[in-house]
């Protein structure tokens, strides 16, 4: 969760190695933004919630 240049909340997922794996859109407030982090940690820990895409198209 970090600020950007133009005071807006945004959130980014690392992978283990650093790399970037998803970037959030902006939000205007801090309790929105946090609001999608606990939506997230909740769904991602349920694998099933979970689907990897390849140019729009869903992988097995």
């Amino acid at each position: 969760m970090f600020q950007d240049k133009s005071k807006k909340w945004r959130i980014q997922l690392l992978a283990p190695n650093g790399r970037i794996i998803m970037s959030s859109e902006a939000y205007s407030e801090k309790y929105a933004m946090k609001r999608t982090v606990d939506s997230l940690a909740g769904n991602i820990l349920d694998l099933n919630n979970v689907r990897l895409t390849e140019e729009g198209k869903e992988v097995e």
